[in-house]
């Protein structure tokens, strides 16, 4: 089973790439804010450029991954939504191969009887 997992540069990284060009793209010195959603594999990164605020979502959905960029102008607006290929984020190295507890046992022969 593979997993998404992210870094404030990686998803910097990832978020430069697909905005770049944009009015809100982020910039090479950015003050940025990372972080993790509780207990889900989301991904957020928000900065600030003269469009406003802007908040960029790395979600996995239905075993796609989206990449997400909402600008506050008073209100949320989403200015783009991107999907992203598993093999982008792999070349990146943002998927990681996850074993189970059950996959670990079911290598070693053990059983439960």
């Amino acid at each position: 089973m593979e997993r998404l997992k992210a870094n404030k540069t990686k998803l910097w990284e990832l978020v430069r790439d697909y905005t770049e060009g944009t009015p809100y793209a982020v910039e090479e010195r950015c003050v940025c804010r990372f972080w993790k959603a509780y207990r889900r594999p989301d991904y957020y990164l928000e900065w600030m450029t003269d469009e406003g605020l802007c908040r960029a979502s790395l979600v996995p959905v239905m075993g796609r991954v989206l990449l997400s960029v909402d600008v506050d102008r008073g209100h949320w607006d989403r200015v783009m939504l991107k999907r992203i290929s598993m093999n982008d984020l792999r070349r990146r190295g943002m998927v990681v191969d996850l074993t189970t507890a059950a996959e670990r046992k079911r290598e070693r022969g053990i059983s439960h009887e």
